[in-house]
């Protein structure tokens, strides 16, 4: 009798740990599967200027491949136009949920330019001989959670053509 509830007892902890253990898999393919998020540049507005910032707003749709929705806490890119670093987009305190499954979210994000980038590095003159095919890129990081697991300083480093949104 006491072999019998030795066994059970065995077999019902190897059971645990092989469903703890498959959980703990899948949740750690569709973390990686998060680092490999698609972007997709919808909209570029300004929405004020003076003699040394520009405010805008750059609309993008994120395309989450991963099982699980996940939310971005936070993010911080630079932005460069035509390989000059021109301003920077942060957010500490972001909450924005992404949708999984392939799922298509909106993420609104807002940054500042710095007017006195362009004086001296040609990127005017660049801009007026070729705008369309000027590129801007944001390079930086953005942080995850989903329940209790966080990821921090994933990287995001991704160029768009300016007549994609044009």
């Amino acid at each position: 009798m006491q072999n019998k509830n030795l066994l059970t007892i065995l077999f019902s902890v190897v059971g645990l740990g092989a469903v703890v253990g498959g959980i703990y898999t899948y949740y750690l393919k569709n973390l990686e599967l998060l680092e490999d998020f698609r972007y997709r540049l919808t909209g570029f507005r300004i929405l004020s200027s003076n003699v040394t910032n520009i405010r805008f707003e750059v609309d993008i749709d994120i395309i989450n491949e991963a099982d699980i929705s996940v939310t971005i806490t936070n993010y911080n890119f630079d932005v460069y136009l035509n390989g000059v670093k021109v301003g920077k987009i942060n957010n500490a305190n972001a909450n924005e949920v992404l949708k999984g499954r392939g799922g298509v979210s909106k993420f609104t994000m807002q940054g500042d330019i710095e007017t006195f980038s362009f004086i001296g590095t040609g990127l005017i003159s660049g801009l007026r001989e070729n705008l369309k095919n000027s590129t801007i890129k944001f390079d930086g990081s953005y942080g995850l959670k989903k329940g209790i697991v966080k990821l921090k300083n994933l990287p995001m480093n991704e160029s768009f053509k300016l007549k994609e949104f044009m």
